[in-house]
């Protein structure tokens, strides 16, 4: 089976654009004005793709600034703690509050407010815990210091409040694409049921029970990304980390994002999302068209082959399951044994690869024997399962 639709890659100079705007504004808020991502949009419009709507462009350019500023707070957070010892910092934190600090500072509001609380004798594990209200900040700060946090959260991404917001967002268009997917009738398994399998390494969105062609690559896995992929960058980084765990349990797989200014994290596809879905004011996704649109199906022999992840067994199997195998076991024994199966013609180790097998039963060879193959060609992938041959 293939999926295949439109990509729209995004010009990486858009996105150095924009963080180093979100670099020069000294600003943190998750909060983006009408004005803010008109103004630019205007500025990177001439190197959008054409085909991009302006409203899904603005989308896009609305997630590059949010990643910018996220990679912003995260590689300034350090600097919270020195400028939180600065007298002159100290000073307009009491006369002008934690935004003038954090201005005149360059840091995050949220880290130079938790700094400075830790610095004026606050606990630092309690102060944690009332920015992350496990512990009420009305009994905990005084009346001057429970403003400042308040007006801190409300300028800063990295507010405990935000991240739950954004999290919930998420983890809703995540389950929209889930069930986007799950209208083409391909067997997957999701994220709960592996995690409910006892699986915690490595748990992508969708885990196909056989490898599916995507956009024209071989995929086993999926994991969709809230945002717009950028070149480098934190956010980047741990993607990268994510996805060498999904290859070296699963196989090659891909990652799903609303835009992309890469073509590849780390040795993973990225395909955008802008054709399939549009995003409403209230930041959902909602599908453009059915699944049916995006599908073509392809009668080769690479369908038959199906790809098994090893899940957890449980100790104990029930005594009606003991008597249905060896009842199976027995039949088959009367029928002069069981006929072998497309995988088993593939899972003895003296046989060897060959140019005549599909990359599919290279990938589903080398996974039963063993063999780490992410990322190789299909002549690196024979040459690597036929040196494994004893």
């Amino acid at each position: 089976m293939e999926i295949s639709w439109t990509q729209h890659p995004i010009d990486p100079r858009v996105a150095k654009f924009i963080a180093a705007k979100i670099a020069s504004s000294n600003s943190y808020s998750p909060w983006s004005s009408t004005g803010e991502i008109e103004n630019l949009y205007d500025s990177v419009s001439g190197i959008l793709p054409v085909g991009l709507k302006p409203e899904i462009a603005k989308e896009v350019v609305s997630h590059i600034r949010s990643v910018s500023i996220t990679e912003e707070i995260i590689k300034r957070h350090p600097a919270a703690r020195s400028a939180a010892h600065s007298k002159h910092i100290q000073r307009v934190y009491s006369s002008r509050g934690i935004l003038e600090a954090s201005r005149a500072a360059k840091v995050p509001p949220m880290g130079l407010f938790k700094e400075m609380m830790i610095l004026a004798g606050y606990s630092g594990e309690l102060t944690l815990k009332a920015m992350n209200n496990r512990v009420n900040p009305e009994v905990y700060f005084q009346k001057y210091d429970l403003e400042q946090m308040k007006i801190a959260c409300e300028n800063d991404a990295s507010c405990p409040a935000h991240q739950a917001s954004r999290l919930a967002i998420s983890e809703a268009n995540e389950n929209t694409v889930v069930e986007f997917f799950r209208a083409a009738k391909i067997p997957f398994r999701t994220q709960e049921q592996l995690k409910d399998s006892g699986i915690t390494a490595a748990t992508p969105d969708i885990l196909f029970d056989s490898p599916v062609r995507i956009n024209g690559v071989q995929c086993i896995w999926l994991d969709n990304k809230d945002f717009t992929a950028l070149p480098q960058g934190k956010v980047h980084d741990s993607a990268i980390k994510q996805a060498e765990r999904n290859n070296r349990i699963y196989g090659p797989g891909a990652f799903l994002t609303r835009g992309t200014c890469v073509l590849h994290i780390g040795e993973s596809p990225v395909f955008d999302t802008l054709d399939l879905f549009t995003r409403g004011a209230d930041g959902l996704l909602v599908p453009t068209s059915g699944i049916q649109a995006a599908i073509k199906h392809i009668d080769t022999p690479e369908e038959s082959f199906r790809t098994e992840i090893d899940m957890p067994k449980s100790r104990s199997k029930s005594k009606s399951n003991r008597r249905s195998n060896s009842q199976g076991k027995s039949r088959r024994s009367k029928r002069g044994g069981s006929q072998p199966s497309s995988r088993s013609r593939y899972s003895s180790r003296s046989a060897k690869a060959t140019d005549q097998m599909s990359i599919t039963q290279l990938q589903i060879m080398a996974k039963q024997r063993g063999i780490p193959f992410a990322g190789l060609s299909k002549q690196k992938l024979i040459e690597r399962i036929n040196k494994y041959i004893k």
